[in-house]
């Protein structure tokens, strides 16, 4: 707002520059009633004209929001193999063996691909989806078929068996 004289600019938002005059004769004014409220546009958005961007959210890391990683027949399997304390303790060891312990990396796999084994839900997606899922994908996560094709297409001989080896 700029002044000169008994004349005032003022730069409106949304309709741009108007000059007004001064008065001295302006008195405060009342609302029409105590519920007066200003109406509002009914298509007007709220949101700010500018837009804040958010980090992504990173989803929650279980079987419950990965569904399409391991299928539904391997989750039952894995399910009822840590029914019991005593395997859920031993599974429970063993991942967090797998996921943070101190020895080489395919002894602890292999030491997790036995107790997977012994609770009934020994496969390449079971034995690998966790490890897949603590490093951010920096370790393989293992679908056979899929590997099998790309193995295939590659010309590569993979060696498969349906235990994790």
């Amino acid at each position: 707002m700029k002044t000169s004289g008994d004349r005032l600019d003022i730069e409106f938002v949304a309709s741009g520059a108007k000059t007004i005059l001064k008065s001295t004769d302006l008195k405060p004014a009342l609302s029409p009633s105590p519920d007066f409220r200003f109406p509002r546009e009914k298509n007007k958005s709220r949101t700010p004209r500018f837009k804040v961007e958010r980090p992504p959210r990173r989803p929650q890391l279980d079987f419950n929001h990965h569904t399409n990683l391991v299928f539904k027949i391997e989750k039952v399997k894995f399910s009822d193999g840590i029914k019991s304390v005593e395997k859920h303790n031993l599974f429970a060891n063993a991942l967090y063996d797998l996921l943070h312990g101190s020895g080489e990396m395919e002894a602890r796999f292999t030491k997790f691909s036995r107790v997977v084994s012994e609770i009934g839900a020994n496969n390449w997606p079971i034995a690998t989806y966790f490890q897949f899922l603590a490093s951010d994908g920096r370790w393989m996560f293992m679908k056979p078929s899929a590997m099998k094709r790309m193995a295939d297409s590659l010309k590569i001989a993979l060696n498969y068996k349906a235990q994790p080896n």
